[in-house]
């Protein structure tokens, strides 16, 4: 018997062991890791599925006589209960049955160890209330505990109460059935330790209770397991313990499920055509005995457990062909797989042709020769290399394997070793050598996530890849890496060729790339010798080069040094070359463009300002952001780019641009000769990539525009500069805004402008007329800003509103019925209700545009409308910028698109209230894009956008449906949810210091209103939040502010990590936000933590303590006194707990103002945390304005700053049953009542509190322990 296997006997027999932490030490010890436990292989053997399709009654049979033939001496109760249930007579002398070892049997033995032998005995129809003048029976059912448990562990009960029952003797069965249910955990389902759910624990349990379904409570419990169960099965139908599918596991599941009635044959236990029953005959061998794992050898305790399985199917009547779902040999279609064998360098990289497993493609590709397991059937060696125990302090290294299916990580892989995994066509698997803390079992190597833009490049373009890396937790599935570890793994090597690259925050930019297949590696290794990331091989198909005509623009600081077409190939800095010049271009020593036809940038052009060439790009007629955030040298160019390179001034220090971008429009359009031509010259910044307009004091500080038109210059006013009447022709215009100081401050701009002749016909008569006309979008901004244009009775749609439209040369559709109605204009098309409406001179017009005639003079708006009782804006707002949209009527997400996107999220809200724990509340939130993350970029971005945003926001709303919001916050009220009309309100508060005790924010807190309305139906809400790196995702939630008792309770919510958005449903209205969920930091008891600090006076003497002290010290919330002592039975002072609690209550710091209290000051270390503390109220000072900081602190005062904290809860109702009450002072006794309600404080051995004496720091770490777990409990 393996390691392995001398594990999971103990396991399912509880009979061997003094406590749970032996198990667990032993799962350790054989390497059963869940990582680890991926690669378990075992010898291999031949499965059985080559027989034809049997039922399961012929098949239990068929075990039965591999145990007549093969094994007639039995030596464990399963086995004799599971033939029992088989029909065997053990009358029969042929079968030798277990010694039951009564005499072992004492009040030290495990409640589990007497009822196995109880239920052995009545299998074997011996009666164990007579034996050796002693009743078993009666010797169990004493063993129950006042709670209803029958020892200490879990299983303890679970067979006590299955022994007792099938006995059919006296117990408390409400006590041990109410003990057993309290022992399940959140997601339904139960565990034998921690607080993730076990398929075989699930399953024994629901044995046990499967008696006891005369009571509600107990179908519930039953009901939330199965759930629990179904989350738990595999895509095969099977089970899986500790990452490994085994015969054991998918036995307790079907015991469990059978005893309680449930159908396993029928959905939703069906995963893709296989079930349960089909899963656990995939381990059937040859001989009809089991084998562990897949491709194993035989195994006793695998055999006997599906014989249970097997017998207590035949008995509940299930009719059921074995085979039917299977094609023979357990073995899958073919299937063409890459393998790539990673260890100290690439071993293997080569794509095979294989059926099965993950395990035969590995073979396939090496060679089964090259490949070697260790003792416990794990791999050891491929291709004659190793892992290795201790290769760093504290690290051990062996072959992991992982998958890659569609260019994604594939997460069931972590779940099933390779000998039990199925390939598919196109898989990628990797089999690496990977690390691992030796104590903790954590991951030390990670898995890449690669992107590569562009996705289908051209020759010469640059190519950039971007890089971060992902931890699998078993708990969670996939995360991205915190950010101390992607600092700690640091920069990652690109190969390409004989090229190395470093990576620079998590981005490589490979230059001029050639035509053909360019392969790359990527890897992260360190100085210790193992990967920190595992190795990436990609490849991708580079285009032909394609040749693009560009327009490159190069401005100095005081004149235009080239303006040139070119036809070039590949990037922004191949086009600047192709303008000047190769030669004319020097770079400085970091690579950068440091001088262009012999003009460089210069330090301190101004005090606190540099300037040096920076450059943008107009691509389709707009300023293409993503040029912002790539250098010149990897950004592709595309025809008809046009690319200025120009020297750009900015801060020194905070590197603030201080020179901006040019926003020009022409009117008319199409001007013709003799008009009078208008500018409106306007500038925009760019802040983290994305434009803003400037503010009213920069567009002040920039003053006026110069306007310079061959020799004639016009200065702007109010940012407008009109041209006088022009001859027809082409002219060519400048606009330039420099400084005293020598830089621009806003960049230059130039354009030519056609001036078409005046008249037309041969006739000598004028056919054309000048009209006004604005297209407002349907977000209210203007698509084309109020000016004129010129049309002509020759033109296609002669004098009308069409043709106004046509002569502003944006785009726009017709619909489908040629009935000439504008559908779409510059790509915004009619949505439902909503669309495209005009007016000509303030008159709205019902017909099509094609139809509305037009004189000279008239002014034409055409406006998208989203609410049908709004008449459209007004031309003299127009000219003043408003479009008469505004936020009460058109939210930033216009009402459809809030439908839209809210609604979006309704069935994953649906399911996630369906998840909702009925008997703790507990609520969680999905988690969307998680790969797709927001950049810091972009969240930096989006919180300088929101924080320039201030949400205060109105609309009626009454039993229709109702729609309201802006870019920040939004709400979707649905039909019939108010009964009657209400003016609602959605306000972001000013100051969020008196809610966010305790919580860190995602986002401002907003107020809806009415206070207390509540709704028939629920509403959904978004609000927006920038996802920047300080922000723990994995406890990111919505959460609404509960006045009485001061917490913020948590909802379940949608949570897209790509755009921000977050989307909740409520019934009523309060105080809303986006908050961190302090992080729970208590752990099992038995399991090591890795960040615990130890300290020589903390030992097994302080076990009450040990526990808060070493965690609250790894999380850096108490600190020690120096030399590795922590000092626990010393009185805490006052600024020790004031600083202990400000870090645990994670609250932002206050600066100290001198003055506070006479005997702090600004340079005292705990300074800040007392200014914070006195803040928020936690804590005050004495009468004579002191604050003692050295003084100690006593319990009853510690019990008064809790219930301060929490608001002054009301338990007044808590009976105290303190010794000394009568001592405790009136001030105290709330807070007193407080802390024993909340089990934060307690009293003494001989029932006293004492709460004069001061608090040890002990106790200080023990009660800020337990608070921090309490609030972390949202």
């Amino acid at each position: 018997m393996t390691a392995n296997n001398i594990c999971y006997e103990k396991l399912y027999n509880w009979t061997n062991f003094e406590t749970i932490k032996e198990v667990i030490n032993l799962f350790k010890r054989s390497g059963l890791l869940l990582l680890a436990a991926m690669l378990f292989i075992s010898t291999l053997a031949v499965p059985a599925w080559g027989a034809d399709n049997i039922s399961l009654n012929d098949s239990l049979q068929e075990i039965v006589s591999y145990y007549e033939n093969n094994k007639t001496t039995l030596d464990n109760w399963e086995e004799v209960v599971g033939l029992a249930n088989a029909g065997v007579n053990f009358s029969d002398n042929s079968w030798q049955l277990p010694d039951w070892g009564i005499d072992s049997l004492n009040e030290a033995s495990p409640g589990a160890k007497y009822a196995t032998t109880i239920l052995g005995m009545l299998a074997a129809n011996q009666d164990p209330t007579i034996v050796n003048d002693r009743n078993l029976v009666n010797e169990l059912a004493a063993r129950q505990t006042d709670n209803g448990a029958f020892g200490e562990q879990i299983t303890d009960t679970i067979w006590a109460m299955v022994a007792l029952d099938k006995a059919q003797a006296p117990y408390d069965i409400e006590k041990a059935v109410n003990y057993l249910m309290t022992q399940q955990i959140t997601d339904g389902g139960f565990a034998f330790s921690g607080s993730t759910a076990d398929p075989d624990i699930t399953g024994f349990a629901l044995i046990a209770l499967s008696s006891h379904t005369d009571t509600a409570e107990v179908n519930e419990s039953i009901n939330a397991a199965k759930v629990s169960l179904q989350k738990m099965q595999l895509d095969n139908g099977g089970f899986a313990s500790w990452g490994t599918e085994n015969t054991e596991t998918i036995a307790a599941v079907i015991r469990g499920l059978v005893a309680c009635g449930e159908d396993i044959t029928a959905d939703p236990w069906v995963k893709n055509g296989k079930t349960m029953i089909d899963a656990i005959y995939a381990f059937q061998l040859e001989d009809k005995s089991f084998s562990h794992t897949i491709a194993g050898n035989h195994n006793d305790m695998a055999t006997r457990q599906a014989l249970s399985a097997v017998a207590d199917m035949v008995n509940a009547n299930i009719d059921y062909q074995i085979g039917q779902n299977q094609s023979g040999g357990g073995d899958s279609d073919e299937a063409t797989v890459r393998v790539r064998v990673e260890g100290s360098a690439n071993l293997k990289d080569e794509v095979v042709t294989v059926a099965g497993k993950a395990l035969d493609a590995l073979k396939a590709a090496v060679g089964e020769n090259n490949i070697q397991l260790d003792s416990h059937g794990m791999i050891a060696n491929i291709l004659e290399e190793s892992g290795h125990k201790d290769i760093a302090e504290g690290i051990d290294s062996s072959w992991m394997y992982y998958v890659i299916r569609e260019s994604n990580i594939e997460p069931t892989a972590f779940s099933e070793g390779p000998g039990s995994y199925n390939i598919q066509d196109g898989d990628e698997i990797v089999f690496y050598l990977g690390a691992y803390d030796n104590a903790t079992w954590e991951a030390k190597t990670y898995f890449p996530v690669i992107s590569v833009s562009p996705e289908t490049p051209s020759a010469g373009q640059s190519l950039i890849i971007n890089i971060s890396a992902q931890n699998y937790n078993y708990t969670t599935g996939l995360e991205d890496l915190d950010q101390d570890t992607t600092e700690a793994i640091g920069s990652y090597t690109v190969k390409v060729g004989g090229t190395e690259y470093s990576s620079f925050f998590g981005q490589v930019t490979i230059p001029d790339v050639p035509a053909g297949v360019l392969t790359y590696t990527i890897s992260n290794s360190n100085a210790a010798g193992y990967a920190d990331v595992v190795t990436y091989a990609g490849s991708i198909e580079v285009g032909e080069a394609v040749d693009c005509k560009v327009r490159v623009r190069v401005e100095g600081a005081a004149t235009n040094l080239k303006d040139e077409i070119v036809t070039v190939q590949g990037t922004a800095f191949d086009a600047l070359k192709a303008a000047v010049g190769e030669n004319n271009v020097q770079l400085d020593q970091y690579g950068m463009v440091g001088t262009i036809l012999e003009e460089s940038g210069q330090k301190n052009v101004a005090d606190g300002t540099d300037t040096s060439w920076m450059y943008y790009v107009i691509r389709e007629g707009t300023t293409d952001a993503t040029a912002f955030s790539t250098g010149s040298n990897s950004y592709n160019i595309k025809n008809g780019d046009h690319i200025v390179f120009y020297i750009g001034a900015y801060d020194n220090a905070t590197w603030d641009a201080k020179t901006y971008f040019p926003v020009v429009s022409v009117s008319p359009s199409q001007p013709t000769s003799g008009q009078n031509i208008v500018l409106t010259i306007t500038a925009q910044k760019n802040i983290w990539g994305v434009l803003h307009d400037l503010s009213a004091e920069e567009v002040t500080s920039i003053g006026d525009y110069i306007v310079k038109v061959g020799a004639n210059e016009y200065p702007s006013s109010n940012g407008k500069v009109t041209i006088p009447g022009a001859s027809a022709g082409i002219i060519q215009y400048s606009i330039t805004n420099p400084n005293e100081i020598g830089y621009p401050d806003v960049i230059t701009y130039t354009r030519n402008l056609e001036i078409k002749a005046s008249g037309g016909g041969g006739s000598g008569v004028d056919n054309s007329i000048t009209v006004s006309i604005a297209v407002v979008g349907k977000e209210g901004n203007l698509l084309y800003r109020p000016g004129s244009v010129q049309i002509s009775k020759n033109d296609e749609f002669g004098l009308t509103a069409m043709s106004a439209l046509e002569a502003t040369r944006l785009s726009y559709e017709f619909s489908n019925r040629n009935d000439g109605m504008v559908v779409s204009i510059a790509g915004q098309s009619n949505e439902g209700m909503n669309g495209w409406c005009g007016k000509v001179n303030n008159s709205s017009f019902w017909d099509v545009p094609k139809e509305i005639p037009v004189a000279q003079g008239d002014k034409i708006i055409f406006w998208y409308s989203l609410d049908a009782n709004f008449d459209g804006p007004e031309w003299d707002d127009l000219l003043s910028g408003k479009t008469g949209q505004t936020s009460s009527n058109l939210p930033h997400l216009y009402n459809e698109k809030v439908k839209e996107t809210l609604n979006s999220c309704n069935e994953e809200l649906n399911n996630l209230l369906k998840e909702v724990d009925s008997k703790t509340g507990t609520s969680t939130s999905k988690v969307l894009n998680v790969s797709a993350k927001m950049t810091q970029t972009k969240a930096q971005a989006l919180l300088k956008e929101l924080a320039d945003n201030k949400v205060d926001i109105s609309a009626t709303a009454g039993r229709t449906e109702a729609v309201l919001g802006d870019k920040e916050v939004s709400m979707l009220v649905p039909e019939n949810a108010l009964s009657q009309t209400k003016n609602l309100t959605i306000q972001e508060l000013d100051s969020n210091q008196e809610y966010a005790l305790g919580i860190k924010l995602g986002s401002s807190i907003y107020e809806f209103g009415p206070a207390g309305t509540k709704f028939d139906k629920p509403v959904t809400i978004s609000i927006t939040v920038p996802i920047t790196e300080d922000l723990d995702t994995n406890n990111l939630t919505p959460a609404w502010y509960d006045a009485e008792s001061q917490k913020w309770i948590p909802i379940p919510a949608v949570i897209d990590l790509e755009t921000g958005l977050v989307v909740f449903r409520i019934d009523h209205f309060t105080k809303f936000a986006v908050i961190q969920k302090p992080e729970v930091i208590k752990v099992p008891e038995v399991i090591a933590v890795s960040n615990r600090i130890t300290f020589t006076d903390v030992n097994a003497d302080m076990a009450w303590a040990q526990d808060a002290i070493e965690i609250l010290a790894g999380k850096g919330i108490i600190k020690g006194t120096g030399q590795g002592l922590f000092e626990p039975q010393r009185p805490i002072s006052r600024s020790e707990f004031v600083q202990m609690m400000v870090t645990a209550l994670q609250l932002k710091t206050e600066t100290y103002k001198e003055g506070l209290f006479n005997d702090v000051y600004a340079s005292n270390w705990f300074a800040a945390a007392v200014a914070t503390a006195y803040h928020h109220q936690i804590v005050s000072g004495y009468p004579d304005g002191s604050f003692k900081p050295g003084h100690s602190i006593s319990r009853n005062e510690i019990a008064s700053i809790f219930y301060q904290i929490e608001g002054r809860k009301n338990s007044s109702t808590v009976m105290l049953m303190y010794d000394d009450l009568e001592e405790i002072p009136v001030w105290a006794l709330n807070g007193v009542r407080f802390t024993y309600e909340y089990g934060l404080m307690s009293g003494y051995e001989d029932g006293t509190f004492r709460g004069e004496k001061p608090l040890t720091r002990a106790e200080a770490a023990v009660v800020i322990y337990k608070y921090v777990n309490s609030s972390a409990k949202l």
